[in-house]
């Protein structure tokens, strides 16, 4: 009898994690392994100032889009490849204002102080712009931007120290999958139907309030002009906020255009297995998610960009993961 309840409960956890996007009718793109379990769902917080951290089970995801399902795939995006995951855990919300500032305090961290901005209709390298004042507000319980790798890296080794847990960035591949399994979007090749359910996107509150904006617009609203508190949307099903919008997210995948990578499996520049191309002196590193000023053309989970490693801006910024057993 034992036996035969454990079974149900595995099989029901499976089908909780599947993507939303399976439940709706079309394909799976990411796929759980059978959890051991159900101690896989538990999140956890190493210290006061930690984030919260949320258990993501093994499996495997279609990393990156195929043309053939939507035209506006871009091509660094393709082919579309079976990627397995290893059980990991992600930050439950992109690191904050608060979170950061607990480490600058502890370490007399300089992060400098220029970032790049929009601001008077105009995105440029901006003086006396940092982390603190990214040209709006940094309230304690927004996402903390204007960071680059070097800063974020520099955070998560002082967290590693702090707690004797290894942080570190995401690989494309954890990012992605997270996503999926966790079902906020209807799939890596469709937008949101709900943007301002699931993510602080460009809608009617930023047309408002930013001044001398072009961007297009989603037909919401959610209140927010430009980064929102990291809890304001709803979780997906793993637990994880602001999937979509608010702060693009920095991976440690290098992205290489022209495909000299040696950790590079074709001249493609997607990830072929589920470590990142750990060349660690990436000429330029990978962002996924999207921010508050993403746009309704580009809202789908495969999306990404990359810039130089070095480069601060407003709206990149980050969660961490880390390896489990």
């Amino acid at each position: 009898m034992n036996r035969l309840i454990k079974f149900f409960i595995r099989m029901m956890i499976n089908f909780m994690l599947m993507p939303l996007a399976y439940a709706a009718g079309n394909p799976p793109t990411a796929v759980v392994a059978q959890p051991a379990s159900t101690q896989i769902l538990r999140a956890f917080k190493d210290c006061e100032d930690c984030p919260e951290m949320a258990q993501i089970p093994a499996g495997s995801i279609i990393l990156g889009t195929d043309n053939s399902h939507d035209s506006r795939v871009i091509s660094n995006e393709e082919p579309a490849r079976e990627v397995t995951i290893r059980r990991y855990a992600l930050s439950k919300t992109e690191i904050t204002n608060a979170q950061f500032a607990a480490f600058v305090e502890a370490t007399h961290y300089q992060t400098g102080n220029t970032c790049w901005t929009f601001e008077n209709g105009s995105f440029e390298l901006r003086a006396d712009r940092n982390w603190q004042y990214p040209g709006f507000p940094a309230e304690d319980d927004r996402p903390a931007a204007c960071l680059n790798v070097t800063d974020i890296n520099a955070y998560a080794q002082w967290l590693s120290r702090k707690t004797g847990r290894q942080y570190r960035l995401p690989t494309e591949g954890e990012w992605q999958f997270a996503a999926e399994v966790g079902g906020s979007a209807t799939g890596p090749d469709k937008k949101h139907e709900q943007p301002c359910v699931y993510g602080n996107v460009v809608d009617a509150t930023g047309n408002q309030q930013v001044p001398d904006n072009t961007w297009v617009l989603h037909s919401c609203t959610d209140g927010y002009s430009y980064a929102a508190p990291v809890r304001s949307d709803k979780a997906n099903a793993l637990g994880l906020y602001d999937m979509t919008g608010n702060a693009w997210e920095w991976t440690q995948d290098c992205h290489d255009s022209s495909g000299s990578s040696a950790n590079a499996a074709t001249s493609n520049d997607m990830p072929a297995g589920s470590a990142a191309w750990a060349d660690r002196e990436c000429r330029k590193n990978v962002l996924r998610g999207g921010s508050w000023y993403l746009d309704t053309q580009l809202t789908y989970n495969a999306y990404r960009i990359w810039f130089e490693p070095s480069v601060r801006n407003f709206s990149y910024g980050f969660r961490l993961a880390s390896s489990l057993q």
